[in-house]
């Protein structure tokens, strides 16, 4: 399918996003495991960093490659966490407006498949997110998780809120 530069992208309610990012961080950093260092730590309240090779930073897991995609100084390695809500709504952004651009399917989705594609996303990028919408291959992280874990976890979280309706929004 040929790309379409300007087609309109979605922009999902607040209630909404905040659903799909209390999904991803579950993933992400179970029990707050990476949220930010505890208090009586010498960085008591900055983002902790964990998961594979203690490479990504906070409850989202961002690594090095996203944060510098959504312009976030990596060489200063604590930030506080309003930077890594702002970093990670912008990474969820820019992964949107690349799938609205580069796929039919991901425009023809309603908004909940759509942040259960952007969770895929947040695991595997955009371009990879991309092409489980062409061949469902799924792919997985460094732990092995399959990327699809974040898609089936979203798409429920909305299911729950309104099952008669799931799809609709």
């Amino acid at each position: 399918e040929a790309p379409k530069p300007k087609a309109p992208v979605t922009t999902f309610s607040n209630e909404d996003f905040k659903i799909f990012s209390e999904q991803v961080s579950n993933i992400e950093s179970p029990q707050g495991a990476y949220s930010h260092y505890p208090a009586g730590h010498k960085r008591s309240g900055q983002l902790l960093y964990g998961g594979y090779n203690d490479h990504y930073m906070g409850r989202y897991q961002f690594g090095t490659g996203a944060l510098k995609d959504v312009g976030v100084n990596t060489a200063r390695r604590h930030q506080d966490m309003s930077t890594a809500e702002k970093a990670f709504k912008d990474y969820v952004n820019i992964n949107n407006r690349t799938l609205t651009k580069n796929s039919q399917k991901y425009r023809d989705m309603s908004n909940s498949e759509k942040l259960g594609i952007l969770g895929y996303a947040h695991n595997q990028g955009a371009a990879a997110a991309e092409e489980y919408l062409v061949t469902g291959v799924v792919g997985t992280d460094g732990f092995n998780t399959k990327a699809t874990k974040y898609t089936n976890a979203i798409e429920n979280a909305f299911r729950k809120l309104q099952p008669f309706a799931a799809g609709a929004r």
